[in-house]
């Protein structure tokens, strides 16, 4: 005997977040310096509810810019950014001052 249709079309209930999941970067609509992106990034830790270290290694893995406030997608993107265009990079001892900005600074060694 074959089963009805509308007895299959159970609704199922809407997937639950997963909470182990690495923070996502939303850049927000206005992020003018280092500060606000500090900020950011303190918040999107207090929502990671994860250690510092793990966030830490989440962060870099993104290769932010902190010029432009840009996701590179990966250290080595970002790093051949700032190697190409000298304009992106800030001031190492500016960026220093800041607990979470700290995180996303990289080494550029071998700039022409």
């Amino acid at each position: 005997m074959p089963r009805s249709k509308k007895a299959s079309k159970a609704k199922s209930p809407p997937p639950q977040p997963h909470t182990d999941a690495p923070p996502k970067l939303v850049r927000p609509q206005k992020l003018s310096d280092l500060k606000d992106l500090d900020d950011h990034l303190k918040t999107l830790h207090n929502e990671h509810n994860g250690s510092f270290s793990a966030f830490k290694k989440d962060i870099r893995t993104k290769g932010i810019c902190l010029k432009n406030m840009f996701s590179y997608g990966s250290l080595s993107r970002l790093r051949s950014a700032l190697r190409k265009d000298d304009s992106l990079v800030v001031n190492k001892e500016e960026a220093k001052q800041y607990k979470y900005v700290k995180l996303c600074l990289v080494n550029i060694s071998g700039r022409n």
